[in-house]
């Protein structure tokens, strides 16, 4: 199950969402993004699937992006994308 993750005014990707190319497929533009990272989590490959996704683990960092300054109807679209196995969950992300 893949997760979308939600941090106050910044999505977390760690996948697919982290090309420009398909941001801007996506929302019509490329959203300003940094760096960014989540602690105790680690990104795992999907089995039958070309897309990865995250599970907790102690002591492991998943590396991604944090895209910023998404409108409602944006976060709709990239919800799309996803798919119903996919959920936004709040976590804290450090930001490099």
């Amino acid at each position: 199950m893949g997760v979308l993750v939600l941090t106050v005014d910044r999505l977390f990707v760690y996948g697919t969402l982290m090309a420009p190319l398909t941001c801007r497929g996506l929302l019509g533009r490329t959203p300003y993004c940094e760096p960014a990272e989540l602690e105790g989590h680690e990104r795992r490959a999907v089995r039958h699937t070309t897309y990865p996704a995250i599970v907790a683990k102690d002591g492991a960092t998943v590396r991604g992006l944090a895209l910023q300054e998404l409108s409602e109807a944006e976060l709709y679209a990239l919800d799309e994308y996803e798919g119903d196995e996919c959920e936004r969950i709040p976590v804290t992300i450090r930001v490099r």
